[in-house]
């Protein structure tokens, strides 16, 4: 790839993707309109076997790599992904984890300094939280309903959700089963715990990019809304005694299950505290390749010798969150495994796809639904999957090189639009 950054680690594996994974980022900018752009733009499509931005893989790119390497795609995606209603800016796409658009909004800023983009991004992130909290937050437990982040389809959620139909998207369950539905919004009832860890992430950020702008003379908004959301998530997720946490609560799960990305985004909101981080990373379960998704997968797959396609299986860029989470809390043993296996995996199959089994590595689209099917079928692993390479570059960056991502001032001052933020390493041993 012409002009890409070459690594020279040492491991000829390692090195070549970290190339692969800039040309597979590469090849997936197209020109596309939407949102607020209103003349088509490059952006970052989700994949090889995709033709459209996602509003969660448009923030999980943006903060892995996109902003850093494809900094004008990055914006452009974050754009589209925007919706104006009357004189409202909002973030569109799948409601529930919608907000984790915050967070990659707020990372595009870290990579760039733009401070005109963070003022419609504040704007954004205050209409939509303001917007989330009148229509999916339960004030009786102070938490937010909805699905898991990333987690769209049935086969991350329990049986009791499936459609008449065997479809395959988890919003589908809603005409069949109108006594779950809650009293507003979309009425999805269960609470997820990686989304509402993105509610607490967009809050404090949202303040932060207030900050930014305004200096200290900023009142944060949000500060009592992510007090109270903290404390809600302790207190429900949270088994006694443990250091484990739910992954769904009012979804008539009876086991206990892992999320992986709940996992990361506990860490990295610091749910998890110093003094319990350690006994929380060690008794994370991991896979022969390792974070699951979802872990263990719903039995309905198990017993027919599979795995869900969103239980059980390793998503790339689940992996890459949970490295980066490892790497900021000082695990860099841990970190490295997860971008050994990574890499392993990348040069087996010769690319970045979707997902994997989590016994043999191998690209696996995982068993689910189908529409009017009764038994779940084995799905595709799509291929180029884009948050996997500009997973694997973060993963690259933040282990391998200690990479941090800040404003330079730090002061709470506000920002220049001439770029006072950097990339910094923190010095930090991996094996």
């Amino acid at each position: 790839m012409e002009g890409a950054v070459r690594l020279r680690s040492g491991n000829p594996s390692l090195d070549q993707c970290f190339i692969l994974a800039q040309e597979t980022l590469a090849k997936n900018i197209h020109p596309f309109r939407d949102g607020l752009l209103a003349e088509a733009a490059p952006v970052i499509i989700a994949g090889g076997d995709y033709d459209t931005p996602w509003t969660r893989d448009a923030a999980f790119n943006t903060w892995f790599a996109g902003g850093l390497l494809a900094p004008e795609a990055a914006r452009n995606t974050l754009l589209v992904v925007l919706k104006r209603e009357d004189e409202d800016v909002r973030i569109g796409g799948e409601y529930w984890d919608a907000v984790i658009w915050v967070w990659g909004a707020w990372n595009y800023y870290l990579y760039t300094g733009d401070c005109e983009f963070l003022k419609l991004a504040l704007e954004a992130s205050d209409r939509s939280l303001n917007y989330f909290l009148a229509t999916e937050y339960d004030p009786e437990d102070g938490l937010f309903r909805g699905g898991a982040c990333f987690q769209d389809g049935i086969a991350g959620y329990p049986a009791r959700f499936l459609s008449s139909k065997h479809e395959s998207g988890i919003v589908a369950c809603l005409k069949d089963h109108p006594s779950y539905l809650a009293s507003r919004g979309v009425g999805l009832p269960m609470k997820a715990f990686s989304t509402n860890l993105l509610y607490l992430l967009a809050f404090e950020t949202a303040d932060r990019m207030r900050m930014e702008l305004c200096g200290s003379s900023a009142v944060p908004r949000w500060r009592n809304e992510a007090e109270q959301l903290r404390r809600a998530i302790a207190a429900r997720f949270q088994l006694p005694g443990s250091s484990r946490y739910h992954y769904l609560l009012d979804a008539g799960d009876d086991r206990c299950r892992q999320e992986g990305l709940g996992s990361a985004f506990a860490l990295m909101t610091g749910i998890v505290d110093d003094a319990h981080a350690a006994e929380f990373v060690a008794g994370t379960i991991l896979t022969p390749q390792g974070i699951a998704c979802v872990w263990p997968s719903y039995e309905r797959y198990t017993e027919l010798g599979g795995y869900g396609r969103h239980s059980g299986t390793v998503w790339s860029h689940v992996n890459a969150a949970w490295s980066y989470a490892l790497a900021q809390r000082g695990f860099a043993r841990e970190a490295w495994r997860e971008l050994q296996w990574e890499c392993d995996r990348v040069t087996r199959a010769g690319g970045f796809y979707e997902l994997y089994h989590p016994e043999s590595g191998e690209p696996y689209g995982g068993l689910q639904e189908n529409f009017d099917v009764e038994t779940p079928k084995l799905w595709a692993s799509c291929r180029d999957q884009t948050w996997c390479a500009t997973g694997f570059i973060n993963m690259v960056l933040t282990v391998l090189g200690g990479a941090e991502i800040h404003t330079r001032r730090g002061d709470g001052e506000a920002v220049s639009a001439g770029g006072n933020c950097g990339i910094s390493s923190r010095k930090h041993a991996v094996p």
